[in-house]
């Protein structure tokens, strides 16, 4: 028997990469459907976000796993902070990583960890203190009308470094910390977008946009013109369809056209984070959308964020993200869920206003559209936490 465990864990240890890590949290085909699969097993996440600073305490940290378990939750999602993770650059401390790790396992919770970095809501108010002293290493983004914001430039080389390198950081000390594999899945940044104007101006942006389209995203338009967006093609089929061009030869002058190229860039600086983080522990990766509600035009709601009518754009810029997601505060719940549901991106609900009708919401995205998870923001407000609707359904 000795001899047959000891040859056995030979066997283990020499088998490729691939097969060892095959417990690993992962995204499957059934059917028409993805599920998430965790510990080889159909997942599907019955969840809450907690509020931005929650997590942050963590006496509130624990009073919220307590009542959400009670609630039948299995799944928290909660932020991990960059300020907190690098709070001076090169030195690390994953105290607030490990201690959510720790209380999420001691009430048989999973969890869904956001990226707070570059990107939250838009602004950079999660940055560490040494990226926003420090303008002229890592700079802003800056308006048409010339404003500098409190929002990190995409065409910065030095911010999209500082940021992957943190981020594989975070990746690593997981793949090390989280023995248990509580964690099983990763949000990338938070509510990308640009505000005030549908892209970035500024020097670097400037040359971007005035430079022909990238291959890249051409060979995808041309590849997938059948199946593309609506609003993409249109855009594209107005100008008859270049195969190349500057960004107004191939999409024309317009809000919509300055926002599929801030969409690419975007995508390009997140692709570089996911990949990076992935090559250090391979979770299912996804991006988060304030959407484009209430008749506002880009640049008046996030410009340029993974969004319905961008999911092209994100995919021919961004690959190694698995799926892109609805933040859901409007009305028009079903509308807002079936815009999602499309060309193989499955649904997921890492947020949405808590209400009591949540408790009907979740089962109809679960039921009409095979989402993977629901996630009300800051479910640790929630009051009777037995009685609650939402309790009732999950």
């Amino acid at each position: 028997m000795r001899k047959q465990l000891i040859w056995a864990l030979i066997l283990t240890l020499h088998l490729p990469l691939s097969a060892q890590q095959s417990s690993l949290p992962r995204l499957q085909k059934q059917g028409s459907a993805t599920q998430l699969i965790v510990n080889d097993r159909p997942f599907l996440i019955l969840g809450g976000e907690l509020g931005n600073s929650t997590a942050a305490s963590f006496v509130q940290l624990e009073e919220a796993c307590e009542k959400t378990q009670r609630m039948g939750l299995n799944t928290l999602l909660i932020p991990a902070y960059w300020d907190l993770i690098e709070p001076q650059q090169g030195v690390f401390d994953f105290t607030s990583v490990n201690k959510a790790i720790d209380t999420a396992q001691k009430h048989e919770l999973k969890i869904v960890f956001l990226w707070f970095a570059s990107w939250k809501n838009s602004m950079s108010c999660y940055a560490p203190l040494w990226i926003k002293e420090d303008y002229k290493k890592y700079p802003r983004a800056v308006t048409k009308s010339g404003r500098v914001l409190e929002i990190m430039s995409a065409f910065s080389e030095n911010n999209l470094t500082a940021d992957k390198n943190a981020f594989v950081k975070l990746m690593q000390h997981i793949a090390q910390y989280d023995k248990n594999k509580t964690v099983i899945m990763m949000q990338v940044e938070n509510e990308i977008g640009m505000l005030e104007s549908a892209r970035e101006y500024g020097k670097e942006a400037d040359k971007a946009f005035n430079s022909a389209v990238p291959k890249q995203l051409m060979d995808y338009l041309i590849k997938n013109k059948k199946d593309l967006r609506p609003q993409l093609l249109e855009l594209w089929e107005q100008q008859a369809f270049p195969t190349k061009g500057s960004w107004s030869e191939v999409f024309g002058n317009s809000l919509y056209a300055e926002e599929v190229f801030m969409a690419y860039y975007y995508g390009l600086y997140v692709q570089e984070i996911a990949k990076a983080g992935k090559d250090a522990y391979n979770l299912p990766m996804f991006l988060n959308a304030a959407l484009n509600s209430r008749g506002r035009k880009p640049g008046e709601y996030p410009s340029a964020g993974p969004l319905a009518h961008l999911l092209d754009v994100w995919r021919a810029s961004a690959p190694d993200i698995d799926f892109l997601a609805p933040d859901i505060y409007d009305p028009g719940f079903a509308d807002w869920i079936a815009q999602y549901h499309v060309s193989g991106n499955p649904l997921f609900i890492p947020e949405i206003r808590l209400a009591e009708t949540n408790s009907v919401q979740a089962l109809y995205a679960f039921g009409a559209h095979d989402a993977m998870g629901f996630c009300p923001f800051s479910i640790e407000d929630v009051r009777n936490p037995e009685q609650y609707p939402l309790t009732k359904s999950y």
